[in-house]
């Protein structure tokens, strides 16, 4: 084999290696995204089970969930008039479900953790009791098909990244704050 032939060769070896490394990260990368958005449709339908039988979303007190207990609580020393001493759920750690019967099936067995966590990566979680947002960071950005360019513009951390993606509770947009929605309904209302 001639010298320019060999180099041929291992050019040619370089573009496939480039190519499939290229490919390999944009796949990983769909993948993680995907996963993120299924996370969030599972906590949501968790969440609104949850409002079925309590009448009422966890709220949040940080980005996290606030619906879980410390380790050590015990539903039997709670008397009539006791409010639950809610804590917020860890993501990845925690499960959402009925901390007075444990026995009733929870709903959402283990908050899922942003993919990329370890990263700094973290879901958010907005809530009044009323109404829920949760906010992730989708790596694709604007190419993908799901990507939100209102919430983006709404520059909410979703752990070190801005969030680009969002899941609500019914009508509830992704483009305002929990507040400012409510105030425009009771503007429409008295109209």
């Amino acid at each position: 084999m001639k010298r320019y032939e060999l180099f041929s060769v291992i050019g040619i070896l370089l573009v496939i290696f480039s190519a499939t490394y290229i490919n390999l990260g944009i796949s990983l990368r769909r993948s993680r995204d995907n996963q993120r958005k299924s996370d969030l449709r599972s906590i949501a339908n968790g969440l609104v089970g949850f409002q079925a039988d309590y009448a009422f979303f966890p709220y949040a007190t940080t980005d996290k969930i606030t619906a879980c207990v410390e380790d050590d609580f015990d539903p039997k020393t709670l008397t009539k008039d006791d409010q639950i001493p809610f804590v917020d759920c860890e993501w990845g750690v925690d499960a959402i479900r009925d901390i007075l019967d444990l026995a009733y099936p929870a709903y959402q067995d283990r908050l899922p953790r942003d993919p990329k966590a370890n990263e700094g990566s973290e879901y958010l979680y907005i809530s009044n009791g009323r109404r829920f947002q949760l906010f992730a960071y989708l790596e694709g950005g604007s190419d993908d098909i799901e990507y939100k360019p209102e919430v983006e513009a709404r520059q909410l951390m979703c752990g070190n990244r801005i969030c680009n993606f969002g899941a609500a509770f019914s009508s509830t947009p992704l483009d305002k704050t929990l507040e400012e929605y409510e105030n425009e309904l009771k503007r429409l209302e008295e109209q």
